[in-house]
């Protein structure tokens, strides 16, 4: 029965996270009620208040999530041996991310709170450094393997890459978002100089937002 309890307990923890997603999403942070997430994922107060003790509880609780999920991207990609590969699950997993405009306004709420809370900032800031050395730690497998200029700084490109993801999202947030698939043929574009012929080949076969073949 423990387990069982333990197994509904979580998703309880779960349908919580979901609902204050959507709120902060549809309002934001500081203008979402704990009454408002209670209501929305149809909760009592005391359901809800018995996994969380505040809406600060919750912040800290999403961004803990995207954390995890930094890491296991890392762990998942560094047991793939062939670095391209590993690039086009990489690039695959972004553009899901790119069409779930939900998690792309709550990335840009915990930065906006990362600039007030500093255990908002702590986690927010680990989930980037995660980020970061699963780019940094692929572009450097490429190199090694010919199919990468050696020449770029792989810590360099990597802050770009992740960059451009990050202008997405604020993009998105202002109301102004881009067209993906041009977006993502023009990064194409502008990495092939540096990208081996067997690199560019392998990753234009990749599969675009729409299910199609860039």
């Amino acid at each position: 029965m423990a387990r069982v309890s333990d197994e509904y307990m979580t998703r309880r923890r779960e349908e919580i996270l979901e609902a204050a997603k959507a709120c902060f999403a549809r309002q934001g942070f500081h203008a979402t009620s704990m009454r408002d997430i209670y209501r929305e994922c149809g909760l009592s107060p005391g359901a809800v208040y018995n996994h969380f003790a505040s809406k600060d509880e919750i912040v800290r609780a999403l961004g803990e999530q995207r954390l995890r999920e930094a890491l296991s991207q890392r762990e998942a990609l560094a047991l793939i041996e062939d670095p391209i590969e590993a690039l086009r699950l990489l690039a695959a997993g972004t553009r899901e991310a790119l069409v779930r405009e939900e998690d792309l306004l709550l990335d840009l709420q915990l930065a906006a709170e990362a600039l007030r809370n500093d255990s908002i900032a702590e986690v927010s800031r680990e989930a980037f450094d995660a980020t970061l050395e699963t780019v940094v730690g692929l572009i450097g497998r490429a190199q090694r393997t010919g199919h990468l200029d050696r020449q770029i700084d792989p810590d360099a490109l990597a802050r770009v890459l992740v960059g451009v993801f990050q202008g997405v999202v604020v993009q998105t947030a202002i109301g102004a978002p881009p067209e993906r698939e041009r977006q993502i043929q023009a990064l194409r574009a502008l990495l092939a100089p540096v990208l081996s012929a067997e690199a560019r080949r392998r990753l234009a076969e990749s599969p675009t937002i729409n299910g199609g073949r860039a």
